[in-house]
Formats: C-alpha cells, sequence, structure tokens
C-alpha cells in the first residue's frame, strides 16, 4: 500500500521542485501545470535560461522528491526502536526516493530514460536488494 500512496503523492511536489530551484538560481517566475499522471515546469514566457539555470531547474524536480523522500526514510528508521517496523514504508520511500534521484539526473543531462521508468525501475531494483528478503517473509508471515 505504501509503495502507491508515496508514487501517487510525489508528481506535484516534483514539478515544485523545479519551480522552487528556479527561485533560487535566478528565474523570474514560471508555472506548473499537474495532471493526473504527469506534470511540467515551464519557464517565463521569453525567458531563456542559462545553461547553468536549466541544468540546476531539471535536476531540482528530482532532487526535492529524493531528498524529501530520504528525510521521512531516515526518521522511519529512527523510529523502528519506539514502534513496529513498518518495513513496505521504508521499501517505498528508498525505491522511490532512489528512482526520482536517478531521474533528476537524467533529466539534468536531457536523457530522459522513457519518463521515469528505467530510473524507477532501478530504484526498486535496489531497494529489492536491500530490502527483499526481509519484504518477502514479513509477506508471507500472515499466510
Amino acid at each position: 500500500g505504501s509503495f502507491f500512496l508515496f508514487g501517487a503523492g510525489f508528481t506535484g511536489f516534483h514539478e515544485y521542485g523545479h519551480w522552487q530551484v528556479a527561485q533560487w538560481v535566478g528565474v523570474p517566475g514560471g508555472r506548473i501545470e499537474v495532471t493526473f499522471f504527469s506534470g511540467f515546469y515551464y519557464y517565463p514566457e521569453g525567458f531563456i535560461p542559462t545553461t547553468v539555470q536549466d541544468f540546476w531547474v531539471r535536476l531540482g524536480g528530482g532532487l526535492a522528491v529524493a531528498v524529501f523522500f530520504a528525510i521521512f526514510w531516515i526518521i522511519r528508521q529512527k523510529s523502528l526502536s519506539f514502534s513496529e517496523w513498518e518495513l513496505d514504508d521504508t521499501f517505498a520511500l528508498m525505491a522511490w526516493g532512489l528512482g526520482q534521484l536517478l531521474y533528476g539526473f537524467t533529466e539534468a543531462m536531457q536523457w530522459y530514460w522513457q519518463g521515469g521508468i528505467i530510473p524507477t525501475i532501478i530504484g526498486i531494483l535496489i531497494a529489492g536488494v536491500i530490502y527483499g528478503k526481509r519484504l518477502y517473509l514479513w509477506l508471507i508471515e500472515d499466510i
């Protein structure tokens, strides 16, 4: 459940990351459009960013989501000694966070890797290598 919940919620935040980084690197405004499955950040009409501005703005979306998920992954790890471990939360935060981090770099390099599919798959695979056995045992525990 956590995997789908976290996955559904990050598109708007990803686009906000583009917008916020644009403000930090001196872009005067811009706009965000978010649809059910995707979103876009648009530079202000007539504005031509420098190469450096464009690089950071492209990186900003994935980086914002990765940092956001990393913070909550750390909080989740720190809470393990105080509550029962919810392995699905930890797996989902790592999978989506790594996928968005990789996607941010592909966006920054203008090498989109089929949208976000391949970076997301890589994030899921890495999280699966780290948590796969424990996740499997946790899932079959009640069977």
